[in-house]
C-alpha cells in the first residue's frame, strides 16, 4: 500500500514538473475595424490543450455576473510593508519579463496624439525598434497621423512563457526576503 502511494506521489510530481516545463501561450487579437474588439486566448501545456477563451469583447456579459451591485466589499486597511522588502522587486520584475517570449506579431495601425510634435516624438522613440531589423518589416506597419488624435488598426500577437523559468527568480526573491 505504501509503495502504491509513493509511486502515485512520484507520478504526480513528474506531471507537475512536465506541466511547468511546457510553455503557456497567450494570443492577443485586437482591432478597431469595423468595431473595436479584443480577444484573448490561453493555450496551456504547449498547445496540447485547446485554446481557452479568456476575453472576447464581442460576447455579451452574462446576466448573472453582477447580481448584487450594491454589495461591495469593505476596504481592508493596508499593512505597510517594510521598504527593505521592496529591494528585490526590480530584479524579480526584470527576470520575470525576460521569461516572456514574443512568438508572433502582426501589427497594422495608425496613431496620432493630437499634437504633431508629440506624435513625431512618439514615432521617433518607436522608429529604432521598427527599423532596426528586430521586427519583421512585413509584419509590422505603424503609421503616424500628424493631423488628429487617433488609434486604429489591428494587432495579432502571441506571447509565450515557460513557467519553470520563473521559479529561480521567485526562489531568489523569497530567500532574500526570508533572511530579513
Amino acid at each position: 500500500m505504501a509503495a502504491i502511494l509513493l509511486w502515485s506521489m512520484a507520478a504526480l510530481a513528474g506531471l507537475l514538473l512536465a506541466a511547468l516545463a511546457l510553455p503557456v501561450r497567450l494570443r492577443i487579437i485586437a482591432g478597431t475595424r469595423p468595431a473595436p474588439r479584443l480577444r484573448l486566448r490561453l493555450s496551456l501545456l504547449g498547445g496540447l490543450v485547446p485554446p481557452i477563451p479568456v476575453v472576447d469583447s464581442a460576447r455579451r456579459a452574462s446576466p448573472t455576473a453582477d447580481r448584487h451591485p450594491s454589495r461591495r466589499r469593505r476596504a481592508r486597511p493596508r499593512r505597510r510593508a517594510g521598504i527593505r522588502r521592496l529591494r528585490g522587486v526590480p530584479d524579480l520584475l526584470g527576470a520575470g519579463l525576460r521569461a516572456f517570449r514574443l512568438r508572433h506579431l502582426r501589427l497594422d495601425a495608425d496613431f496620432g496624439l493630437g499634437d504633431p510634435a508629440e506624435t513625431g516624438i512618439a514615432y521617433g522613440l518607436l522608429a529604432p525598434l521598427l527599423h532596426s531589423g528586430a521586427l519583421d518589416p512585413d509584419a509590422v506597419a505603424l503609421r503616424p497621423d500628424f493631423t488628429r488624435q487617433r488609434l486604429s488598426g489591428e494587432i495579432d500577437a502571441e506571447i509565450g512563457l515557460v513557467p519553470a523559468r520563473l521559479l529561480p527568480p521567485i526562489a531568489r526573491f523569497a530567500l532574500r526576503n526570508a533572511r530579513r
